[in-house]
C-alpha cells in the first residue's frame, strides 16, 4: 500500500463545503478530526460519564475516552468554545460560552444571549443555588436568573470588579472571583477581599469552600481564608506553581490545576505532574476525582492520575492538520503527533517532543513498526513495545536528514530524501540511489515501480532505473513541468504530478500525454493521486475525479479536500477534508 501526502501544499484548507451532487450519498462514514476539542476548559463527571467543555464543542465520553455524543455550533450551540458546564435539577446542561449560554438536554438546545436577557455574552462560569436559581459570571458583572426575572450586579453594587472569572455556591453563601478580588454574598450581606485585606493576588481564578475554609486560587498563588486569618502560599513556602485555575480539597491534601501542571499540595509540600511526567500539556484548567483517580483537564486532552500515580492520557482527535493516515492500522499523523483511532477511541502514540523533532513529514507501517519521518531530523521507528530508534545522518547511512516520503515497494521500504533514495535495512548496509549512481539530480521526492523498473521523482525530472540502465524524463522529452513531486502506477499507466497544477502527465509505452482536468482554469489545482481497485483517481481543489480511459470525470464535487488514503481492502477511500475524514464509496 502506498501512503500519499502533500508536504508541499502551499495553502491551508480550513473547511470543506458540499456542492449539490448525488455523489454525496456515497459518503458512507466519517471520522471527526476536530482539531481544538482537546483544549478542555471544563469537565464534569455525572455517573460514569464525563462531559467536556472544549474549544470545539460540548462532548460526552465514557471513562475509557470513547466519545458517546458531541454538540457544536452546527448542532445549534450558540458557540463552539465552552468555558463552563453546570447541570441543573432537571438534568439540563448549562454551557457558558464567549457568545452566550446554551442549555442542552438530549436533542433540545435553548440559547440565551444579550439580545434576549443576558447582559453580556462572554460567560465564564455558571452556578445554581439551593432555590434552583442561576448566578452567571461574565466579563461585565454577575447575571442573576430565577426563571422569572433577570438582575445584574456590577461594580456600583459593591463588586470589587466587573470581570467575573468564577462563581461558587456553598451552604447558602455565594462567592464570586473577579479580576479585582473576591466578593462574598451571604443573604443581604456583602463582603469583599483584596490584596489590601491580605490576599496574595487580586486576579481570582478559582474558589473552593471546605470545612469552614475558603480556598482561593489566583494568578500568583493560593490564599486560604480561615476565620479572620488569611494564609498565602507560593514558591516561597512550598507551592511550586502559580495560576491556580481549579481546586479540589481531598482530606488533608489539595489537588490543584495550575498553569504549570497538576499539583498535589499537602503539609506544605508540592508534588507536580506535567509533561516531564507524561502529561499531555502543562496548562491544566480543571480537576475532579473518581474512584481514587484524579482527572485533570488540559489544553491538549484529559489526563488520569491513578492512586499509584500512573498517568493515562485521553485525547479526542488530532490537534493539527493531518499529514498522513493509514486506514489499515488506524494510525494518523499530524505535524506534531502520532495518533491511533480504534473503536472510536483516540490514543496518543508519540509526539515530536519525545524525539526532538520540529515536525513530522510522513508515516509508514512496515515490518510491525511505525516509521515517522521529519523534513529536517531524519526518521524514527516505534516497535510494539513502544521503544523508539532514531535514524539520522549521524547514526545511519543517510546522507541527509531531510526526509520527503516512505514507499513500500515489493516488500522493501524506500526512503526519499534531499540527497538520494535508500532501501531501509535493520543493519548498517542500505542500498542507496544517488546522483553518482545515475539519478538526474540528488533530490528525490517519490519512488514508484513499473514492471520491475524503478522511477524516481525530483525537481529536475524523473529518473528511471531498468536493471543497470538509466533513462530520464524532463522538458526535453515533453514534460510541461519538470518538477515532479508524485508518481503513481495504475498497472497500465505511470502518472506524474507536479505541485499546484491543473494537469497530470500520463506515461504509457514510452509516450507522454498531458491531461488537464480544466485547461481554462489555472486556479484549479490537483492535490493528490491514488489507485483504488481498477480506478485511477485525482483529488483536485473542486472535487474527486476518475480516469475514464481518455480524460477525467468528476465523480464527487466538493471543495476543500486535500488528501486521499486507500485501504488495502477498498470498501471505500478516505478523503481528508478539514475537520473530518470522509469514507467515500466508489461506484463500480
Amino acid at each position: 500500500m502506498k501512503f500519499l501526502l502533500l508536504s508541499f501544499l502551499a495553502i491551508v484548507l480550513i473547511s470543506c463545503s458540499n456542492s449539490s451532487t448525488d455523489s454525496s450519498n456515497s459518503v458512507v462514514r466519517k471520522i471527526d478530526l476536530y482539531k481544538n476539542r482537546n483544549n478542555i476548559f471544563d469537565a464534569v463527571l455525572k455517573g460514569d460519564q464525563i462531559y467536556l467543555g472544549t474549544q470545539y464543542g460540548f462532548i460526552k465520553t465514557d471513562l475509557t475516552g470513547k466519545i458517546l455524543d458531541s454538540y457544536t455550533k452546527e448542532d445549534g450551540l450558540v458557540s463552539d468554545s465552552i468555558y463552563s458546564i453546570t447541570v441543573d435539577n432537571k438534568g439540563r446542561f448549562w454551557l457558558g460560552t464567549h457568545n452566550g449560554i446554551s442549555i442542552v438536554k438530549g436533542d433540545k438546545i435553548e440559547n440565551i444571549q444579550s439580545e434576549n436577557r443576558l447582559y453580556s455574552n462572554h460567560v465564564n462560569d455558571i452556578t445554581m443555588d439551593n432555590n434552583g436559581d442561576f448566578w452567571i459570571g461574565t466579563d461585565n458583572g454577575i447575571n442573576f436568573f430565577d426563571t422569572k426575572k433577570w438582575k445584574l450586579y456590577k461594580f456600583a453594587d459593591g463588586l470589587p470588579g466587573n470581570y467575573i472569572n468564577c462563581v461558587k455556591f456553598d451552604k447558602g453563601i455565594l462567592y464570586f472571583g473577579t479580576d479585582s478580588g473576591v466578593f462574598i454574598k451571604n443573604g443581604d450581606d456583602w463582603k469583599s477581599y483584596t490584596v489590601n485585606d491580605g490576599l496574595i493576588d487580586d486576579n481570582i481564578l478559582s474558589i473552593e469552600v471546605k470545612n469552614g475554609k475558603i480556598y482561593i486560587g489566583t494568578s500568583a498563588g493560593l490564599s486560604v481564608i480561615d476565620g479572620d486569618n488569611i494564609i498565602n502560599y507560593d514558591s516561597s513556602n512550598g507551592l511550586v506553581s502559580s495560576g491556580i485555575s481549579n481546586i479540589v480539597v481531598d482530606g488533608d491534601r489539595l489537588i490543584l490545576a495550575t498553569y504549570l501542571g497538576g499539583v498535589i499540595f499537602e503539609n506544605g509540600e508540592s508534588e507536580i505532574f506535567n509533561t516531564g511526567n507524561g502529561f499531555l500539556n502543562n496548562l491544566t484548567n480543571g480537576v475532579f476525582l473518581h474512584n481514587n483517580n484524579i482527572f485533570f483537564s488540559t489544553k491538549k486532552g484529559l489526563v488520569k492520575l491513578d492512586s499509584d500515580k500512573n498517568i493515562e492520557n485521553y485525547i479526542y482527535g488530532p490537534t493539527d492538520k493531518i499529514v498522513d493516515f493509514d486506514p489499515k492500522t488506524g494510525l494518523l499523523v499530524t505535524k506534531y503527533e502520532v495518533l491511533k483511532i480504534e473503536n472510536d477511541v483516540w490514543s496518543l502514540v508519540s509526539s515530536v517532543s519525545e524525539v526532538g523533532f520540529s515536525s513530522i513529514s510522513d508515516l509508514a507501517y512496515y515490518n510491525d513498526k511505525i516509521f515517522i519521518s521529519s523534513e529536517f531530523s531524519g526518521f524514527y521507528t516505534i516497535d510494539n513495545s513502544g521503544e523508539t530508534v532514531l535514524y539520522d545522518k549521524d547514526n545511519s547511512p543517510l546522507e541527509s536528514n531531510k526526509i520527503f516520503r516512505f514507499n513500500e515497494i515489493g516488500g522493501e521500504l524506500f526512503i526519499s530524501t534531499s540527497k538520494g533514495a535508500y532501501i531501509f535495512s535493520e543493519g548498517d548496509s542500505w542500498e542507496s540511489f544517488t546522483k553518482d549512481d545515475g539519478l538526474i539530480t540528488k533530490k528525490v521526492y517519490d519512488v514508484e515501480s513499473e514492471n520491475g523498473n524503478l522511477w524516481f521523482a525530483s525537481n529536475k525530472g524523473v529518473s528511471i532505473k531498468s536493471g543497470d540502465e538509466w533513462s530520464y524524463l524532463d522538458e526535453s522529452n515533453g514534460l510541461v513541468n519538470k518538477a515532479i513531486l508524485d508518481l503513481l502506477y495504475d498497472g497500465t499507466n505511470m502518472w506524474l504530478k507536479s505541485d499546484n497544477e491543473n494537469f497530470v502527465t500520463k506515461y504509457t509505452d514510452g509516450n507522454l500525454e498531458t491531461i488537464y482536468i480544466d485547461e481554462n482554469n489555472s486556479s484549479l489545482w490537483i492535490f493528490d493521486m491514488a489507485k483504488a481497485g481498477s480506478s485511477t483517481l485525482l483529488l483536485a481543489s473542486d472535487g474527486l475525479y476518475r480516469y475514464n480511459g481518455t480524460d477525467f470525470d468528476m465523480i464527487y464535487e466538493k471543495e476543500g479536500m486535500d488528501m486521499l488514503f486507500v485501504p488495502e481492502i477498498e470498501d471505500c477511500i478516505y478523503i481528508s477534508c478539514g475537520d473530518d475524514l470522509e469514507c467515500y464509496k466508489l461506484d463500480n
